[in-house]
């Protein structure tokens, strides 16, 4: 049944979160300067707990998850938050006209936009949003 397969997933994927962090080099975790406190054992301590799939099986900290920041105090939020920040590359304008184009609310209107053509005249080929458009 889909119920057991669901297990049996939840339980490959709970096994392979154990492995990712019993094979973690302890020498290369993220000790917080604030408190002294390592990011991967706070966040492996909570999502091993968890009965649902979570980023944090991944070891992925969102900024703006609550449950995520709910795992450190405010001064080690603050340190995550200004620690390395990468910054976010610009998106090519007309890679974000295209997916603005997808931005409808009825099915009619959908289908007008799948069915335009993908580039104008004056737009060379472009791999990237030759892909946005047939994903």
């Amino acid at each position: 049944s889909t119920t057991d397969n669901d297990e049996v997933e939840s339980d490959h994927d709970f096994s392979n979160f154990e492995l990712a962090y019993r094979t973690l080099d302890p020498s290369k975790m993220w000790v917080l300067n604030s408190s002294g406190r390592v990011v991967e054992k706070v966040i492996y301590d909570h999502a091993r707990k968890l009965e649902y799939d979570s980023y944090l099986h991944s070891f992925i900290i969102n900024d703006a998850d609550e449950e995520a920041k709910k795992l450190f105090n405010k001064n080690e939020w603050n340190e995550i938050l200004s620690s390395n920040p990468k910054q976010v590359p610009k998106i090519d304008e007309n890679i974000v006209n295209l997916l603005k184009k997808y931005n409808v609310d009825n099915l009619p209107a959908l289908q007008e936009v799948i069915f335009e053509p993908l580039f104008s005249d004056n737009v060379p080929y472009s791999t990237d949003l030759d892909y946005i458009n047939l994903a």
